[in-house]
């Protein structure tokens, strides 16, 4: 009997032991699937984080400056339309201008595309809208707008193009001035030579790149330095090359300043200062971020162009040969 009773305890104790063992089995191939299947939901999570999200801000910037004489402050808007976060951003930016000295506006109003290279861990984009601008003298031009960027960690390179539409050219003013020397008779009509002045204003069509690299960086913010170059051509043909480089402080999430100078043989020597601030969007890309973090970050990136027209004024003379001089009652010489 005692042998027969312990016969049995080794037998439920055996398969105790088996059901526990296969019970642990199971617990630890539950545990592994749980753990995959968080592991493949860490993308997900990351991907919600790198959605970019509705940004509006407003800037000032003083002036004079290439192809405008007057400071404006500006209120702009940047809304994804489509996006598949962490991969590409199908984007509008909008800008709103008005000058502090007559209020003139102007604006753009741009559709654009953002895509991340995780072959190059860079994000690559292009865009293309409209620009409009009202002078002082109000005369309206508009242009076309198109660009590349390629934004690294830490550089970023882009190009711009401005393409005028429309009429180029607004007469804003003339005179005539008598050249009283050449005051004389011929067959009885008094004659004389004068020279005639039109003075336009002008759009020009524009191609600029740039490259710039960060320079400092702290927590929410950083200090980014550019150089580049850009040709302006007129409607007779007669264009000319300027430089370009500049200062971008991104103090915080929401505050930015920046300074930027300018040469060239048409507009001079100009020294600018742009202040700005937004709200909405996503943090800037920073260095306390990991690399592919700082660059998946740069698809939520401010769009980096001249959102003015840029306008000239010329003046144009032509000289005029034995005119006669008429009678101010019937018009007739």
């Amino acid at each position: 009997m005692n042998l027969h009773c312990l016969a049995k305890t080794t037998a439920y104790l055996t398969l105790f032991i088996s059901q526990a063992s296969l019970a642990q089995t199971k617990f630890q191939a539950e545990t592994i699937s749980t753990e995959s299947i968080l592991l493949t939901q860490v993308p997900e999570e990351k991907a919600i984080l790198r959605t970019v999200k509705n940004r509006f801000g407003g800037q000032f910037t003083t002036g004079a400056g290439v192809g405008y004489e007057s400071s404006f402050g500006s209120i702009s808007g940047f809304i994804p339309l489509l996006q598949m976060p962490g991969q590409e951003l199908f984007y509008f930016d909008g800008r709103l201008n008005f000058d502090t000295e007559d209020a003139n506006p102007s604006g753009s109003a741009l559709v654009g595309y953002r895509q991340y290279s995780p072959e190059l861990n860079v994000v690559f984009g292009g865009y293309i809208g409209t620009d409009l601008r009202e002078t002082d003298r109000k005369n309206t031009f508009s242009q076309i707008g198109v660009g590349f960027e390629a934004l690294g960690d830490p550089w970023e390179i882009r190009a711009n193009a401005y393409i005028p539409v429309g009429d180029r050219r607004e007469v804003i003013g003339e005179s005539v001035i008598l050249d009283a020397a050449s005051l004389n008779f011929q067959n009885h009509f008094l004659l004389y030579d004068a020279t005639q002045s039109k003075v336009y204003e002008e759009s020009l069509m524009g191609l600029e790149m740039e490259g710039g690299i960060r320079l400092l960086d702290w927590a929410g913010g950083d200090l980014r330095g550019y150089l580049g170059t850009y040709l302006y051509d007129t409607p007779n043909g007669s264009g000319f090359i300027g430089f370009n480089s500049r200062l971008l402080a991104r103090i915080s999430d929401n505050f930015s300043t920046g300074l930027s100078l300018s040469a060239d043989g048409q507009f001079g020597t100009n020294l600018v200062f742009t202040v700005g601030a937004s709200f909405g969007g996503n943090a800037p890309a920073t260095r306390d971020q990991t690399l592919d973090e700082s660059i998946l970050a740069r698809l939520g990136d401010n769009l980096s162009r001249r959102s003015n027209v840029a306008v000239r004024q010329v003046t144009e003379a032509i000289a005029l040969n034995d005119l006669k001089v008429t009678n101010p009652v019937t018009g007739d010489p």
